[in-house]
C-alpha cells in the first residue's frame, strides 16, 4: 500500500481528479442568456432592460432584464456610443455602467 501511495502514477491520477473536481466547481453552467445585438436593442426600446454593464474593451454588455433574467450581448468595436445612446433613450432608463476592463 505504501508503494502505491508513493508511486508517481497515484499522484498523477490524484492530481487529475482534483483538477476535474475544481473545473466542475468553477466552470458551472451559466444562467446568462445570450442575446443578439438586435434583440437587445428591441428589449431596450421596449423598456425590458433593467441594468447594463458595458465593457468597452471587450465589447460585451451584461446585465439583467425586467424579468430578473441575466443576459450577455456582444457588439462591434467602436459601437459603444451607439449602444449607450440607445440605453439612455430607453423608456425605463436602466442603470448603466461602463467599464474599461
Amino acid at each position: 500500500m505504501r508503494k502505491l501511495l508513493r508511486s508517481t502514477i497515484f499522484y498523477i491520477v490524484l492530481a487529475v481528479i482534483v483538477l476535474l473536481v475544481a473545473f466542475q466547481a468553477f466552470a458551472g453552467g451559466t444562467d446568462r442568456q445570450k442575446l443578439s445585438l438586435s434583440a437587445f436593442e428591441r428589449k431596450a426600446a421596449a423598456g425590458e432592460v433593467r441594468a447594463a454593464e458595458l465593457s468597452d474593451r471587450d465589447h460585451v454588455i451584461t446585465g439583467t432584464l425586467a424579468d430578473n433574467s441575466k443576459y450577455k450581448v456582444t457588439y462591434a468595436d467602436r459601437d459603444t456610443a451607439n449602444v449607450l445612446n440607445q440605453l439612455r433613450s430607453a423608456k425605463n432608463h436602466p442603470d448603466v455602467k461602463v467599464t474599461q476592463r
